[in-house]
């Protein structure tokens, strides 16, 4: 499940997998994406490439300069539908893993450092392809991240009604936006 070369971690990317861990596990066998931790529902937590490993797992040309290289990825299970819960075992896992990796690197628990997915999304998409995860009811302030931005803190309506497909899961831009 890696792309090979050496990681030297700074940041933590947080992703959902919109689909069981099984199917996760298998799309990360037949593609060339893969992130290092997945946190099943009831909070199991599975490393799939070791840290000091790269992952793909966002692009490396990126909305803040980040490098492949300088990310460690952690997929929440989840389908992301908008009446799906995160559960409390999730939130727990989750924010064990968060502390030990960031005291491991000594990377900054903030949000300068854990980011979203659609954090480090490129922009000037042309299709319905920006990724916007972790879902929107995921609930920062349960690992310790309140305030952190959220997906329509991040772009804009206009972008999200351009760029983003919730695949029927019960999110729209009108909402997220009021």
């Amino acid at each position: 499940f890696n792309a090979g070369g050496v990681n030297t971690p700074r940041y933590i990317v947080l992703h959902h997998t919109g689909v069981d861990l099984a199917q996760t596990i298998a799309i990360f066998k037949n593609t060339t994406k893969a992130s290092h931790y997945a946190v099943d529902k009831d909070g199991t937590v599975y490393q799939l490439v070791e840290d000091n490993r790269v992952a793909i797992h966002i692009k490396n040309v990126n909305s803040l300069n980040i490098k492949l290289q300088e990310t460690i990825g952690i997929e929440i299970v989840t389908g992301a539908y908008s009446n799906e819960a995160y559960t409390p075992a999730q939130y727990a896992s989750l924010g064990s893993l968060l502390t030990l990796l960031t005291s491991k690197y000594g990377i900054p628990y903030s949000n300068a450092n854990i980011l979203a997915h659609y954090q480090v999304e490129p922009a000037g998409y042309t299709t319905k392809e920006r990724k916007w995860d972790p879902s929107p009811n995921f609930d920062w302030a349960q690992i310790n991240l309140p305030g952190h931005p959220r997906l329509q803190d991040v772009i804009s309506k206009s972008v999200c009604l351009n760029e983003i497909n919730f695949d029927g899961r019960g999110y729209t831009c009108d909402s997220l936006y009021g």
